[in-house]
């Protein structure tokens, strides 16, 4: 399964991403959460399999690698663009918006109110 630890990525991604979350926290406390850095290549072609194979074939990958498996209406959306990710070289990290404890998939809300999309 994919990792949400900073220490699973490189020391200079560590770095920047300790930096980086500082100063996330001071300008919207509590919005964005860290929710991957380093997933293995199995993961990531499980991953990119979702919304070009049939549900069967992403479930078994899923499954494959420990994920969870999706729904019909999950598997319409792709959500990587490639299957040579820096997230296999430990490079990178995703963040989600939380909004009310929540997961919010809305990328235009403005949570700290201030007119500004977060």
């Amino acid at each position: 399964m994919s990792s949400r630890a900073i220490e699973d990525l490189t020391p200079r991604m560590q770095e920047r991403i300790r930096r980086f979350e500082v100063c996330l926290e001071v300008a919207v406390p509590g919005t964005f959460k860290r929710s991957c850095t380093y997933r293995s290549q199995e993961e990531q072609n499980a991953l990119w399999k979702r919304g070009r194979e049939s549900l069967s074939i992403v479930n078994m990958h899923y499954m494959a690698v420990g994920m969870n498996p999706i729904t019909e209406q999950e598997n319409k959306f792709k959500v990587t663009w490639t299957t040579n990710s820096v997230h296999t070289d430990r490079e990178a990290v995703d963040y989600f918006i939380q909004r009310e404890g929540k997961y919010c998939n809305d990328l235009k809300v403005d949570t700290d109110g201030d007119k500004i999309e977060d």
